[in-house]
Order: C-alpha cells, then sequence, then structure tokens
C-alpha cells in the first residue's frame, strides 16, 4: 500500500505578508522558507521515499529539492497538475478576504464551481479534478512505496478532500502551514488520514 506524504512549500514572502499567491506567481521561498525546508530535508532524510514530485513552481520545487539532496539517485519528478490553482483577479488579495470567501462556500453561499472562475480564475472543481488523477497516477506508478508531493494550499487540501471522499467546497476548514506535512494512507478500498498540518519537524531559525 503507497503512502502519500502532502507537503506544503516553504515560505515566501508573500505568504509573510498574508497575501494569496495562486498558480500564476512564481514566488520564491525566503530565508524562513529555505530553513523550512532543510528541516523537511532532515525530517525525510532516513525514510525510504520511492518517488519525491512537486509542482513547477519554485517554491515547491526548491522545497522538494531540499529533500531530494538527502537521497542519492532521487530526482524531483515535475508534474504540472500540482501547480496552485489560478485564483484570476484576486492575485495578490489579502488572505483574510480570500478566507471570507472560503466561509461563505463552507456555509453554501457560493459554489466550488465559481469561487475563483467569478474572478478570471480556475474553478475548485476543476482543480480537484485535475491534482486527483495526477495523484492516482502518481500512486499507480509506486503502489506500496512512500511517495512525497511538495505543492500548494488549495491542490493539497482539494486532494485530502477527495482522499476523504468530502466535497471540495469544505476545504476551506483545513489548515496547512508553510512546510507542513501530511499523510494519507492509499488503501484502495478506503484512503485513510493518518497525519494533517504536522509541522513538528520544523525548528527555529538560528539567530
Amino acid at each position: 500500500m503507497a503512502t502519500l506524504t502532502l507537503i506544503r512549500h516553504g515560505q515566501t514572502a508573500w505568504n509573510k505578508a498574508r497575501c494569496v499567491q495562486g498558480g500564476k506567481t512564481n514566488t520564491y521561498l525566503n530565508e524562513k522558507g529555505k530553513h523550512q525546508a532543510e528541516c523537511l530535508g532532515r525530517r525525510f532524510s532516513t525514510e525510504p521515499v520511492a518517488a519525491i514530485y512537486a509542482s513547477p513552481l519554485q517554491r515547491a520545487v526548491d522545497t522538494a529539492e531540499a529533500i531530494a539532496g538527502h537521497h542519492d539517485q532521487l530526482a524531483v519528478a515535475i508534474e504540472p497538475a500540482l501547480r496552485e490553482v489560478d485564483v484570476g483577479r484576486l492575485e495578490g488579495a489579502p488572505i483574510p478576504e480570500v478566507t471570507a470567501y472560503l466561509d461563505q462556500l463552507n456555509r453554501g453561499e457560493i459554489t466550488s464551481k465559481t469561487l475563483f472562475a467569478d474572478y478570471d480564475g480556475e474553478a475548485l472543481d476543476q482543480l480537484q479534478q485535475k491534482a486527483w488523477r495526477a495523484i492516482q497516477g502518481i500512486v499507480s506508478r509506486h503502489p506500496d512505496g512512500l511517495i512525497l508531493v511538495v505543492s500548494h494550499y488549495f491542490v493539497i487540501a482539494s486532494i485530502l478532500c477527495a482522499a476523504l471522499d468530502m466535497p471540495v467546497s469544505q476545504l476551506g476548514r483545513i489548515i496547512l502551514r508553510a512546510g507542513s506535512v501530511s499523510t494519507v494512507q492509499m488503501d484502495t478500498s478506503c484512503p485513510r488520514l493518518e497525519l494533517l498540518g504536522d509541522n513538528c519537524h520544523i525548528t527555529a531559525l538560528p539567530k
């Protein structure tokens, strides 16, 4: 049985400023984000990792590379379907503003088909279908191994909703901080969540 470990990339300047960074913004890890990536590398340094996949955005690639650096002969595979959702005109908006939309989504006042699509972006349903298909393909290639997938908040939350058979409209109830780890045991009959948003591996930045 495959163990799917979903890792949110390390912090960027946009994360620190609490601005939404979607799939069109290719931000880079800041000092704290690089440290978080190093902590992730140490966490998985002794694990028998079968494969590492990453979104094509640099913040995810750099996080994945920091982990792969602890494993000889293990290269990061880029998966385009893991790119963060296109948030359209909400790119760069304050996170509290988008959180208010997610609260409306949770309450059923707007739908996952229209949330970002109404702002010339990508519907959450579309994001989830694309990301879940990619995950199913990845798991089929590594049916018995530990798979690390480095991606973004909306992608990871939508994958978790799919794995747990939850409506994607409820993803706003999932908290995933930068550099955090979530694990799903990919039982073919019933995937099981083992870990959610864990960041115990992240130490304080050295002074």
